[in-house]
């Protein structure tokens, strides 16, 4: 180290000095605890005065380093640093920032300290435990970051006013200004982006240290989509939540939660203010761009973060504010300068490259502010209701309705930019360089901004769903609705709103029209030639509706603000362009009769037909996302919007959604009419698919709709689409599609995408029972089978699965003699192209031909289709045909042991078979054993096989290959699914020992044949490791037996291996799935003791258990880990404890060796806690692997629940000792291990008891009284802390849902059961179910999901190729009902009769009653009369007046007083929240005193404390008449 500071100081090679101030810092980091705290930190302040003293002498690399080695060494001793040395550096940083030292060193030093103690990417490895990185980053963030922050903000200040002052001077100094204030935004941008750590003790493992993972890590896999609607959220809970959204937009990731000591600065206006300041100063800076490069960029970033602050600790209350008062300001001050830049970008010249920056940045600051606004809830309550956020921004910030005004001027501003470059002469450019207009920055911008509008409606909608649900629940709620609209409520402000939205989303629909019809304009112009037109036609445009789904889906958010209006205008547009369409198929059909065709389709008609193709295209797909919704979990129902609008039209013709749905139909009919032969080369495939998934979209919906599933239905709808016995013409309009179909068939035999889209329409008609019905009693479907088995040899191959999948599905809703018919055409068609080919003595010498092979796979194609189309009404054939061709797949597997694609198909048709054909229907043993027979031998051929494949296989970067192995191990998994029977809901079957064991053998082959065929490279692929850490969850979980008694030692080390891949993995299904093997395998090892099993696999399975041991807990404490994953992760670590407690002791030991500290070991010892410190967890596995067949010996829960650290406690000291005495402590999640585990009870379920389990909730979510019913005390305050935790979003409307979903029902919160003041302020909401009781978990199981009124397809009608549910399923639920419904009956009958009898007793005893009373009142008459003659008698009785009792006039006050105070009390709560007035104080005297914005509300506070009352609040507070015209004074007291 000596000689490295030498060379730093006397050398005068730059790069000699580079590399020794590495090795000090290698030095440093190696031998601290032999340097010791002390030289540590006399090297360091060295180290500072040398970079100060020869700050203009060495390089800048070199002065770089030295700052960063400075900052290391910081952090290193920062943890044995007394806080005085701490504050003593930091304050000499400060010292350093403020002055005028250029470059500055402690700037940048500063900057390093910021990134090394942040824990990110950029953190130096020290290998040291998270503990260290923990107490660094929560000390510095407290205290020492603040003044770093402020220091910095000073240096903006005064470079500020330093620009001010040069404004009319040489510009000399300049650069140096610039210099300054870049180094200043680094500093800041790095605290603005700073990630604060909990403040929940319950989160323990929430490191966020050592490698990175990309931000979140695995929550940031399962996110999905950030724009995705509230309706799409509904089943975030049920079955595997993988790839499924968590929040509807992920500002948890992008913006910090600020901590309460931060309001003095971040909440202060006029810091605020001064961050817009910069930004337009840093424009400035272009010229030096070389001593502050990206300094825009910077305070762009800068002003991103600032207008995302949120947070309840940030916006907590003060003593002279309230949290909604704060907020407002805050908001007001955003909103003011958020006005000037939108104002200043669009009086730019938007489409410029040099104002790509400002605009983008200038939308995601918007969006980033309206999100976060509308995230955080407002504590206001107005009119006896908590204030929405989105009517809190509008009455709390005059500003707001000018704000998005303007805002949505910007969108229109944005879509005319980019309809402007369309007209321009830079259109060839930007396609030369971006591909099109749809990838320049202007619509990423006006991306942005749609997010964020989007954002907006979807809270309106939110609040109309929860209030129509209230209104339900509680009728008399809306009695006095009139006199709530005269007040200032949710209502009359959302109400208001809503009208300025629609007035906004008529212009933002018309320029998105405008624009879409010039973008097809050019790209039909664009196009040279015929050929070039019709690789436009089949290019990227082809998926429109897919590429631009999420602009569509904006689209029909603005659409069904106006549904009118939005349906007048496009379907004037769709007429229009039809009408046109059909003039120039007339002339074209004109000029052929007349001998002109050729020269007429090289000129003009030819362009314009291509031209209204693609409009009408569009035109579409606009209208076909207004009027209905996606969705594959669930029957989708028409949008509420469409249906009021249709039920307001007096008939079918007036009816816009009846006119463009038959208007839609129509033009399919004439694309697919061809008067001549000729004019098919003028017809769209992309029109005619786009139409067909249109159809797709609607039909479903539409078409024959069940009257039932809506509260009030449109009379013109049911005529238009309704079924024969409502009146409707839905039959002949399914009679029509059938035609239809047939026709693009015959016209586009060629054309796979239109035929698959085609075919996938069929699939879905026979996703609706009511519809699959009429298409088979339709005299059409009998032609169209016939039409089908006859020709399907012209269609392209890779549909001829979907046709046969289609058609058997549809089939399957026939009569029985028809679907017998039907079956037996598909058998023969299969057969047949096996047969033709196989069966003939060429076969061999013709096998690689390629027309043989191709119809080969075509057959093998159609196979795998009548699998997937596998229900109860063709199971017993499927399973016949299934063994019948079982031999021709082996012989295929033979004779194309070399080639790929025939094997590939053959594994596609194994895990078909897996996954559709139901073991349990099989008639007996004998069956089952052959099913069992048939897949093992198939299993063993393509073993053989695969060693002359075995080059192909093992290329990790054929994607083919990755696909096989994969389809292979899916047919497993599915194996193990489909034989041990736990599906979802469902009971496992009873199958005999002997089948089982046969199975199990079967299912460890599989796993032989996975692990032999496959490279290990390629089994850790992410998609294919996904499945695969699945099989060997399962496989450990029910076939462990098995597994240990066939499977080879040298398969169990790559399994070993996987597991241990599979620990700390990214993906959060690949971790949760790893833990659960490893803690089965790990309780079976304990119990069994493995003591006959080979040495040389005890060998091999100890040492795997040693390695998975080291790691989780390495991967625990040193690395990022996914909170959620604890629990799954805690059960693991006890369980390979419990094998080996040995080499856990030895891992203790290292780790509290590292710690060198009792704090550590506290901390450890309160993780370990958190895993389920009683090790009741081992014995809830042993009741898993009870509940399924086969299982091991009996376990011995005695065994399991020996102490786990006993055998290391003695030789830890008494103070460690004590510290892990608590991990032996039943922590509160261990309560419901037990039910955790169990597989009956639903997701949603499992996760709703759990919650109301935890005490740590009981405040915002309890149990009701009664334990029969739970209580939401505080809807907002439930969405925002308690639903991310368990149910992994923040959508409580998606709750209710989900509770709907499930029959709980809403109860109404009575007087005499009120759960406190909170709850009763902010409108509790109480729910309650039979079977959802208090300390009753054995009920949960019998609580199932709603299924809706013929919802469900018969026959399990998949949505896809492989579709989900049968029949069978269904009959059981409904046979279910019908039970409880029965039982509920005669309940019902029993209890009518007792009250019967009831009634008749309390009648007889108000007679009683009745005699009573008038005895009393005949002696009370006596009485009196005897009272009055002994007054006379006795001539005592003095005239004078009487008075009312003083407790009468009393109770007269009281009475009036309640009289005068049943107005609008609640306003006044609103009162608090001032305007903020002019920033006009000075920033270095707000910095220094630490309460800018705390002071002016003081003095805010004592002006409006004088005199003010409900009453003189309610007169200052002007109605909000219009959105026009936002009141300045609404929030205001007076004053």
């Amino acid at each position: 180290m000596c000689i490295a500071l030498n060379c730093l100081v006397n050398s005068s090679v730059p790069t000699a000095k580079f590399f020794a101030v590495r090795g000090i810092k290698e030095s440093v980091i190696a031998s601290y605890s032999l340097l010791g705290v002390a030289n540590a930190l006399a090297l360091r302040d060295e180290l500072f005065q040398l970079a100060l003293t020869n700050s203009r002498s060495f390089e800048s690399f070199v002065l770089d380093s030295l700052c960063w080695v400075i900052a290391v060494i910081t952090k290193r001793a920062w943890i044995d640093t007394p806080e005085e040395r701490r504050s003593e550096f930091t304050q000499i940083l400060c010292e350093d920032i403020v002055g005028h030292n250029t470059p500055c060193i402690g700037m940048i030093t500063a900057t390093y300290l910021i990134d090394e103690v942040s824990g990110g990417s950029k953190c130096s490895q020290f290998r040291l435990p998270w503990e260290f990185h923990y107490a660094c980053k929560t000390t510095f963030e407290n205290t020492h970051m603040l003044r770093l922050f402020e220091a910095a903000l000073k240096v903006i200040h005064r470079q500020l006013q330093r620009s001010a002052e040069m404004q009319h001077m040489p510009p000399s100094g300049s650069h140096t200004i610039a210099y300054e204030r870049r180094s200043a935004l680094h500093i800041a941008d790095r605290v603005l982006g700073w990630a604060f750590t909990s403040s929940d003790e319950s989160t323990v493992i929430a490191a966020s240290f050592g490698q990175s993972k990309g931000g979140s890590g695995a929550a940031s896999a399962r996110n999905g989509g950030q724009h995705s609607s509230s309706r799409d959220s509904d089943n975030l809970d049920d079955g595997d939540s993988s790839g499924l959204a968590i929040f509807e937009h992920d500002l948890q990731n992008r913006t910090p939660l600020f901590p309460q000591n931060w309001q003095s600065l971040l909440l202060n206006g006029e810091v605020l203010t001064m961050f817009f300041s910069v930004y337009e100063a840093t424009l400035s800076d272009q010229m030096h761009a070389y001593f502050s490069p990206g300094s825009s960029h910077l305070a762009l970033q800068c002003l991103v973060q600032i207008s995302g602050i949120r947070g309840k600790d940030i916006f907590a209350a003060t003593a002279s504010k309230g949290g909604d008062t704060l907020r407002a300001e805050f908001a007001r001050v955003i909103m003011r300068n958020q006005l000037q830049m939108i104002r200043h970008v669009c009086s730019m010249d938007l489409v410029s490259e040099g104002s790509e920056d400002m605009v983008v940045a200038t939308t995601q600051m918007v969006r980033r502010f309206i999100e976060t606004q509308l995230e955080e809830p407002s504590s206001t309550v107005v009119a006896n209701q908590q204030l929405h956020s989105l009517a809190f921004l509008v009455i709390g910030v005059p500003e707001a309705h000018e704000y998005f005004g303007e805002v949505s001027k910007f969108i229109c501003m944005l879509l005319n930019a980019a309809a402007g470059i369309l007209r321009s002469d830079m259109l060839q450019r930007i396609d030369d360089d971006f591909g099109d207009v749809d990838n320049y920055f202007v619509m990423q911008a006006f991306d942005e901004l749609a997010s964020a509008w989007s954002t907006v409606i979807n809270e309106i909608r939110e609040w109309e769903y929860l209030e129509d649900a209230a209104l339900n629940v509680e009728p008399s709620a809306g009695g006095d609705r009139s006199d709530a609209d005269k007040q200032v409520s949710n209502h009359s402000v959302l109400s208001s709103f809503t009208h300025f939205l629609v007035t906004t989303a008529y212009l933002i629909r018309s320029e998105y029209i405008q624009l879409r019809m010039l973008m097809c304009e050019d790209s039909v112009s664009s196009s040279g030639s015929r050929a070039e037109s019709l690789s436009l036609d089949q290019g990227l445009l082809a998926k429109d509706y897919v590429v631009y789904e999420d602009q569509l889906q904006f689209f029909a958010l603005l659409a069904r603000l106006d549904v009118r209006t939005s349906l007048d205008r496009l379907y004037e547009n769709l007429c229009s362009r039809c009408n046109a369409l059909q003039e120039e198929f007339r002339a074209l059909e004109a000029s052929a009769s007349e001998g002109t065709y050729a020269r007429s389709g090289d000129g003009f008609n030819q362009h314009t037909v291509d031209l209204l193709h693609e409009q009408t295209q569009w035109i579409v797909l606009m209208i076909g996302f207004t009027l209905c919704d996606s969705g594959t979990s669930e029957r989708v129902l028409i949008p509420k919007p469409v249906l009021e609008y249709s039920a307001t039209c007096s008939s079918m013709e007036q009816d816009l959604v009846v006119q463009c749905i038959m208007t839609m139909l129509k033009t399919l009919e004439f694309e697919l009419a061809s008067p001549l032969p000729s004019h098919s080369a003028y017809g769209s495939p992309l029109l005619v698919e786009t139409l067909f998934w249109t159809l797709q979209r609607i039909a479903p919906v539409y078409f024959l709709l069940d009257r039932s599933d809506y509260r009030n239905i449109s009379a013109s709808i049911v005529t238009a689409f309704g079924g024969s016995a409502d009146g409707g013409n839905g039959a002949a309009i399914i009679n029509g599609i059938l035609d239809l179909v047939k026709r693009t068939f015959d016209l586009w035999s060629a054309e796979e995408d239109v035929l698959q889209m085609c075919v996938s329409g069929l699939r879905t008609l026979a996703q609706r029972a009511a519809i699959a019905r009429e298409v088979t009693t339709s005299p059409q479907f009998a032609p169209l089978m016939q039409y089908f088995t006859s020709n399907i040899t012209r269609f392209p191959e890779a549909i001829h699965g979907s046709i046969i999948e289609a058609l058997a599905l549809l089939a399957c809703h026939s009569s029985a003699a028809n679907h017998e018919r039907c079956f037996a055409d598909l058998k023969s068609l299969i057969l047949r192209s096996f047969s033709q080919v196989v069966h003939t003595g060429s076969f061999m010498a013709r096998h690689q031909d390629a027309r043989l092979v191709n119809q080969l796979l075509g057959g093998l194609d159609m196979m795998d289709g009548l699998l997937s189309a596998a229900n109860f009404r063709n199971m017993e054939a499927v399973f016949a045909l299934f063994f019948e061709v079982q031999p021709l797949f082996e012989q295929l597997l033979t004779v194309y042991a070399c080639g790929e694609e025939v094997p590939r198909q053959v594994v596609q048709a194994m895990e078909s078979a897996a996954r559709y054909l139901d073991i349990s229907s099989l008639p007996d043993d004998e069956h089952m054993l052959r099913f069992s027979h048939c897949f093992r031998e198939l299993l063993q051929r393509y073993q053989k096989s695969s060693t002359n494949r075995s080059t192909l296989l093992h290329s990790d970067t054929d994607i083919e290959s990755l696909s096989e192995i994969r389809s292979l191990i899916s047919a497993m998994s599915h194996l193990v699914h489909n034989e041990m029977g736990f599906a979802p809901d469902e009971v496992s079957p009873s199958i005999a020992k002997a089948v089982s064991e046969d199975f199990g053998e079967t299912e460890v082959f599989g796993l032989y044949c996975v692990y032999v065929t496959a490279d290990p490279s390629q089994l850790l692929a992410p998609n294919v490791l996904r499945i695969h850490i699945q099989l060997l969850s399962e496989m450990v979980q029910y076939r462990l037996p098995s597994l240990v008694r066939w499977l080879p030692t040298e398969i169990w080390a790559r399994v070993m291996d996987t597991l241990l891949a599979g620990i700390d993995h990214g993906i959060y299904d690949v971790g949760q799935r790893t833990y659960e093997a490893i803690s089965k395998l790990g309780a079976y090892a304990k119990v069994t003791g493995l003591t006959n099993l080979p040495a040389e696999l005890r060998e091999v399975l100890g040492q795997g258990f040693k390695q998975l041991l080291s790691k989780l807990l390495h991967a625990l404490l040193f690395s990022p880990f996914d909170v959620e994953l604890v629990e799954y992760a805690g059960s693991a670590l006890v369980t390979l404890g419990l094998i080996d407690p040995e080499h856990l002791q030895s891992c203790f030991r290292e780790l509290f060796s590292q710690g060198e500290s009792a704090a550590f070991a506290e901390r450890l010892s309160s993780t370990l806690a958190k895993f389920n410190a009683d090790l009741e967890a081992c014995e809830a596995v042993q009741g898993l692997l009870a509940s399924t067949k086969p299982i091991p010996d009996p376990i011995n829960s005695a065994e399991l629940r020996q102490p786990l650290f006993e055998p290391f406690a003695d030789a830890m000291n008494n103070d460690i000792g004590q510290q892990l005495e608590g991990v032996l402590q039943p922590s509160a999640d261990d309560k419901f291990d037990m039910f955790a585990m169990s597989t009956g009870v639903p997701d949603f379920v499992k996760k709703l008891f759990r919650m109301l389990e935890d005490e740590a909730h009981r405040e915002v979510v309890c149990w009701g009284y009664e334990g029969e019913s739970f209580v939401v005390k505080d809807p907002n305050e439930f969405s925002k802390y308690v639903l991310p935790q368990h149910f992994k979003h923040n959508n409580f409307a998606s709750f209710v849902r989900q509770l709907n979903k499930y029959d709980f029902h809403k109860v109404k919160v009575t007087e005499d059961k009120r759960y406190g003041d909170e709850a009763s302020r902010s409108g509790a909401w109480e729910f309650k179910h039979p079977r959802f009781q208090h300390n009753r978990p054995d009920l949960l199981e019998k609580i199932k999901r709603k299924i809706p009124p013929k919802s469900k397809s018969l026959g399990g009608v998949g949505s896809g190729r492989h579709g989900d549910g049968e029949l069978r399923v269904v009959a059981e639920d409904l046979q279910s009902q019908i039970h409880l419904l029965t039982h509920a009956h005669a309940e019902v009958t029993m209890y009518m009769h007792q009250l019967g009898k009831q009634q008749q007793v309390m009648i007889d005893e108000l007679n009683g009653l009745k005699k009573n009373m008038q005895t009393q009142d005949q002696l009370m008459e006596e009485f009196v009369r005897y009272l009055v003659n002994q007054d006379a008698a006795n001539g005592s009785g003095k005239g004078g007046e009487t008075s009312a009792p003083a407790s009468i006039a009393a109770a007269a006050a009281a009475a009036a007083a309640a009289a005068s105070a049943s107005g609008l009390g609640g306003i006044g709560a609103l009162g608090h929240i001032p305007g903020i007035g002019g920033v006009t104080s000075n920033v270095d005297s707000a910095l220094v005193n630490g309460n800018g914005l705390a002071d002016n509300g003081a003095s805010t506070d004592e002006n409006n404390s004088g005199g003010s009352n409900s009453s003189a609040c309610l007169d200052a507070q002007p109605q909000l008449q219009s959105h026009q015209q936002p009141s300045a004074q609404l929030c205001e007291l007076p004053r």
